[in-house]
């Protein structure tokens, strides 16, 4: 008997392939719920999802910003109804404010703070700004509810162009809005209004700040009906606020739809695809699950769709996070989350710590605001390894997984099936229960015959780590 193929190490950490029929990576690119970075080079599952939004969310969650006063809270989150919400540190979720007679929509609203002076009774503390269709509205306060909004009854900004989105962002000490082809500033003190013009034939869809930490940097569409559904290209601006004037104007292959500086590099996404901004041009890096029947998004993914956990980009597709990073062999993919009933992921947060909130609508009644804890683990996810494509047929006799012991007591159980082929029916090798193992290899018997195959793992009762899947078998005439 042969080994026919083994997984290990190795192979998590060059992350998911480019399809389910190309191993051009390590695994399958159906796997999800994978915690690979609680240790690097072994695969380990997800905790349950923990709801931190209760009863109290009423809206879809569509951008959150994290708090920069460390005040208690950890951050800010807006529904599309006009709700603001805080998020402490306790897990406790709290309304804190209900803006009504304004539009609010994911990828044309946005929300962030400033720390400023001169706003509330406490200047340490930061202002809180969202944007609506027409609006800025501004908070104090750790609970926001302080500064020149009462209640929400009034709004701070008012005359921004309708129908085109408001990003926000800071450099230095000013806050920046983009409104069509103006960019607004506040430095805490004042309000300037077009503090930059850009070219009329552009509107702005994501403001970012350069890694440089001094520049600016504004990308447009060419069309204020937003070149993603026509292909007309974009363009992006740098903006040197100490002169109040754009020096550099970059052509875009496409216009860009969202943005997330992670490590230095700056990711974007535009119509379905993600990729980086070199300066020069957008490189493409990966195509994105995009949502076309759930009637309560849009086809395309922006900047509260994307989140840096510390050294990791995480991007929405569609009901699934991606994760980009470097798991010790180069940048790779891999799928930490998967939203329960396949649900479009709205907006996602780093909480700090290892942990990550995702946002999703799970019908047009109820919203969700989850939380992820990737230092801890759990059996929340599935694993496939590669199709194995065999010369000819083998007969598969003996499956040992090596394998981690956590559990010291009582029982634990998992999975094992097997697919002779893409789409094709699963076959259960093994439904394994043990008690209190006193090894680290689990080898199960079996008697397979394929020219393809598949290997499925799916923990049930126990957060077993995985070092290595091995495979062994004969050949066979068939």
């Amino acid at each position: 008997m042969q080994k026919l193929a083994e997984i290990n190490w190795s192979d998590f950490l060059k992350g998911e392939g480019q399809a389910d029929l190309i191993p051009s990576g390590g695994f399958s690119p159906r796997s999800y719920g994978l915690n690979l970075t609680k240790e690097r080079g072994k695969l380990y599952f997800i905790e349950p999802e923990t709801d931190i939004g209760g009863v109290t969310l009423t809206g879809n969650v569509i951008a959150m910003a994290y708090d920069r006063t460390l005040s208690g809270n950890d951050g800010y989150a807006l529904d599309d109804a006009g709700n603001l919400y805080t998020i402490a540190s306790n897990g406790t979720f709290a309304l804190r404010q209900t803006m009504a007679g304004n539009t609010f929509a994911r990828g044309n609203s946005d929300l962030l703070q400033l720390r400023v002076s001169g706003i509330s009774n406490n200047a340490s503390l930061c202002s809180t700004f969202a944007t609506s269709e027409t609006t800025i509205r501004m908070y104090g306060g750790a609970n926001l509810d302080e500064g020149s909004e009462t209640a929400g009854q009034a709004e701070w900004w008012t005359g921004l162009n309708s129908g085109v989105r408001h990003p926000l962002e800071i450099v230095e000490d000013r806050m920046f809005c983009g409104d069509f082809n103006l960019v607004h500033a506040w430095d805490s003190i004042s309000t300037t209004g077009s503090f930059v013009t850009l070219p009329p034939d552009v509107n702005i869809t994501s403001l970012r700040k350069h890694p440089d930490g001094r520049t600016l940097l504004a990308f447009c569409g060419l069309s204020q009906n937003f070149g993603h559904t026509r292909g007309v290209g974009g363009r992006v601006y740098y903006i040197d606020p100490s002169i109040k004037d754009w020096t550099r104007e970059v052509e875009l292959e496409a216009q860009v739809e969202g943005t997330r500086v992670v490590g230095g590099v700056i990711y974007v996404t535009y119509g379905n695809n993600l990729g980086y901004f070199d300066g020069n041009g957008i490189k493409f890096i990966k195509k994105l699950s995009i949502a076309t029947t759930d009637t309560t998004t849009t086809n395309a993914v922006y900047s509260h769709q994307l989140a840096g956990m510390e050294d990791t980009l995480l991007v929405a597709s569609d009901y699934e996070a991606l994760a980009y990073g470097n798991l010790g062999a180069g940048n790779v993919f891999w799928r930490p989350y998967r939203s329960a009933g396949n649900r479009t992921i709205t907006a996602m947060l780093y909480r700090g710590d290892n942990r990550m909130l995702y946002a999703y609508k799970t019908s047009a009644a109820t919203e969700k605001l989850i939380q992820i804890d990737y230092d801890n683990i759990g059996v929340n996810g599935t694993f496939y390894t590669n199709h194995y494509f065999f010369d000819d047929f083998k007969n598969v006799k003996r499956i040992d997984y090596l394998h981690d012991l956590t559990n010291s007591a009582g029982t634990s159980r998992f999975q094992l099936e097997y697919r002779k082929h893409s789409g094709g029916g699963t076959e259960i090798i093994e439904d394994k229960t043990y008690t209190n193992e006193s090894t680290n290899r689990t080898r199960i018997d079996c008697e397979i015959k394929t020219d393809v195959f598949q290997l499925y793992f799916v923990p049930t009762t126990d957060d077993i780590g995985i070092t290595s899947l091995r495979i062994y078998g004969d050949a066979v005439k068939y």
